[in-house]
């Protein structure tokens, strides 16, 4: 706290280059201890919140804010506007870990994220101006710095502390930043509100859309891989769902079977959330492409991931005549796949084809013959996955194979046309496939 008061007259935020004004058109102008105030309130009274109704907890929706249309936001309608966008963006599981944690842990990390913008932004004579692109680190360090933090929390409270703070940001100079598997849910649930912390107010409602779509997602993930695992490990083989392998790291799994496990992992008003969530930020994203060219080099995009835009409703039709699925269970995919691709477990070539953005593709295997001068049988299978084998050697170990059908190789149609040629073709299909081994993609 002494380090924000003794920069009180700091600003809190610092718009990106060339949206100085969009940011002044948006709120008026917050000092460090102005917002430092408003985020020590927004978290205890969500705190409270959570901790004495947790049924109702997030029933409101966050508004979004026209400033065109409703002006400048006073400091009242921004605690709002901040209230509504900490609530979205947690899961009720992830509310349930804040309401365990105290009052105290969740201001040292408000105290923490604020006072290390003294480090981040400096002042010169034209203005204050950032010092760095990864504010929280600075955060990180004023943390580090605090004469009484290990005296006021124990070592589970530090490293919650520190770990939501390392991983405000989920992109650096080098890319996505994979969070670590082991990540408690009280320390992902910080992280999603040091995200927001990171947003100036005007890129606050996008930035809760992506991190309110990245809670989904990443808990949907921890409970598929839990679930996924278990079936597989409950059964000595998957002939039933006809799952097979290459015997490399490959995959092919029936979309049937898979989306059964992933509505196992993500209830029904989730999913339907997920479904606005992924247009949302798909177009987000797609409108930031079209204009990269003019943002600066030296400035970090805003979006960490790239989302998996939904599948256009005329190419679902055509899915599922062409794979036998009905268009509702498509619908339900097209923003399911989302969770898999976004946590590596969607291969992304079959031999020498690309897999196509639906993820779904027309699998032709060749079983190997009973004789070494036989060119065994070949069979061919519709709306199959193709999965990462890594993700199970996690697992499994290396004998992973063990508990699929084996086949000695694959390859993929895009067509019934192209799997009619491809069948006609016989053994000579796989000619090409042979010298790839299949899909040796690692992660």
């Amino acid at each position: 706290a002494s380090v924000v008061l003794r920069h009180k007259n700091y600003p809190a935020f610092l718009g990106a280059t060339g949206e100085e004004n969009t940011l002044k058109a948006f709120v008026e102008p917050i000092s460090l201890e102005k917002n430092t105030y408003l985020l020590l309130k927004v978290v205890t009274e969500l705190h409270e919140e959570f901790g004495s109704n947790p049924e109702k907890a997030g029933d409101e929706n966050a508004e979004i804010h026209n400033p065109s249309e409703n002006g400048r936001m006073n400091l009242g309608v921004y605690k709002k506007f901040l209230k509504n966008n900490f609530r979205r963006v947690l899961p009720q599981s992830f509310k349930d870990a804040i309401a365990r944690m105290t009052a105290a842990e969740l201001a040292a990390l408000v105290l923490a994220m604020e006072a290390g913008k003294s480090l981040a932004f400096k002042q010169e004579k034209a203005g204050f101006v950032k010092n760095s692109v990864f504010p929280h680190l600075s955060s990180r360090a004023v943390l580090h710095s605090a004469p009484g933090f290990s005296d006021c929390f124990d070592s589970p409270a530090r490293e919650r502390l520190r770990r939501a703070i390392t991983y405000a940001s989920r992109y650096n100079n080098f890319g996505l930043v994979r969070l670590p598997v082991d990540l408690e849910l009280a320390t992902r649930a910080c992280r999603q509100w040091t995200e927001l912390m990171l947003a100036s107010p005007n890129e606050l409602q996008v930035v809760s859309d992506e991190v309110e779509l990245f809670g989904i997602i990443s808990l949907a993930n921890l409970n598929f891989a839990r679930i996924f695992i278990q079936e597989i490990a409950s059964l000595r083989h998957f002939e039933n769902a006809e799952a097979y392998t290459s015997g490399t790291n490959l995959l092919l799994f029936p979309m049937k079977k898979l989306i059964e496990v992933l509505y196992q992992a993500i209830d029904i008003s989730t999913l339907r959330r997920l479904d606005e969530l992924v247009y949302l930020v798909s177009q987000k994203q797609m409108l930031q492409e079209m204009s990269i060219g003019s943002k600066r080099d030296e400035e970090l995009p805003s979006s960490p991931f790239r989302i998996l835009r939904p599948i256009p409703f005329s190419d679902i039709k055509q899915l599922a005549e062409l794979h036998d699925i009905s268009v509702d269970v498509l619908k339900d995919w097209s923003s399911l796949r989302v969770i898999l691709n976004s946590f590596s477990w969607l291969a992304r070539r079959v031999g020498n084809s690309s897999v196509p953005d639906s993820s779904l593709v027309l699998a032709l295997m060749r079983c190997q013959g009973i004789s070494p001068s036989s060119e065994g049988s070949i069979i061919s299978k519709k709306g199959m996955v193709p999965l990462r084998g890594s993700r199970l050697r996690q697992h499994f170990g290396p004998s992973w194979q063990k508990h699929f059908i084996y086949v000695d190789a694959v390859t993929m149609a895009e067509s019934n046309e192209d799997l009619g040629r491809l069948m006609g073709l016989g053994a000579r299909a796989f000619l090409d496939e042979e010298d790839d081994l299949g899909d040796l993609e690692k992660d």
